[in-house]
């Protein structure tokens, strides 16, 4: 039981909100004398606790009468939580972006991130931030990605087909590459805004990806060595697309 409750805490709830939550769950419904005489707690602090849950919608009233009881919403109501609160951070990253770039003004922000882990959060805040809107460009090693991060491709997929997202893609003219672009439910696929070309045959020996954005470079190594460049300088973002333009211009479309 404490392991459950220190999960909640680490969710968002309170050690008191993860307490009571916990009780409902095993007395069915009670009132606040029951949760008391069922956990650790007393009576005077369960009341702020149990306003917060409410205004969670973690737990709900149950009238018998006059009586006022309490019982847990189903643990579903969890995901529902948690999505609400992911939503919330989507919503304030932008602003908190605006407060990040007026305090470091023109300076070039670079970022280092090592092991497969920290470039997995990376490559996934990346995806958060990313609008309708916007347009994202792949260099990418398919092969080696497959290796080592092929739930994340499918995880990008997802997410590319469901939001339309404009996708440009660069990747060698391999086997690996060739599958993939025929893969049934990839984005490439399903999303008619994703666009992949093949570079000519003979450049296909790198071991990186590079993915451009409106505002930033981001450089990763997906072989062995895992750890990724994140550079924040428009000064680079139009240099890399240039020399992605290029790259676009002469590699060709598959067949």
């Amino acid at each position: 039981m404490m392991n459950i409750q220190q999960s909640l805490q680490e969710f968002g709830m309170t050690e008191r909100e993860a307490t009571i939550y916990t009780t409902l769950l095993q007395i069915g419904e009670g009132s606040i004398l029951d949760i008391a005489k069922n956990s650790s707690l007393k009576r005077p602090t369960i009341y702020t606790a149990m306003e917060a849950l409410e205004n969670k919608g973690l737990i709900y009233r149950v009238m018998h009468g006059k009586r006022t009881k309490f019982k847990a919403a189903p643990p579903q109501m969890l995901q529902l939580f948690l999505k609400k609160r992911e939503q919330q951070l989507t919503d304030l990253l932008p602003q908190l972006e605006v407060m990040s770039n007026s305090s470091s003004g023109a300076k070039p922000e670079i970022r280092y991130f090592e092991g497969k882990e920290a470039v997995m959060s990376l490559y996934r805040a990346l995806f958060t931030r990313l609008d309708k809107k916007d347009e994202i460009y792949f260099i990418s090693s398919i092969r080696d990605l497959k290796i080592n991060f092929a739930e994340l491709m499918h995880y990008f997929d997802a997410q590319s087909i469901k939001w339309q997202w404009k996708v440009r893609e660069i990747v060698p003219h391999t086997a690996s590459s060739l599958q993939y672009v025929q893969e049934h439910g990839r984005s490439v696929n399903k999303n008619s805004l994703h666009s992949v070309r093949l570079l000519p045959k003979g450049l296909d020996l790198f071991d990186m990806e590079m993915i451009m954005t409106k505002n930033a470079i981001i450089l990763i190594s997906v072989q062995k060595e895992i750890f990724a460049l994140s550079m924040h300088s428009q000064a680079f973002v139009e240099s890399f697309r240039s020399i992605f333009q290029a790259a676009w211009m002469v590699s060709i479309e598959p067949k």
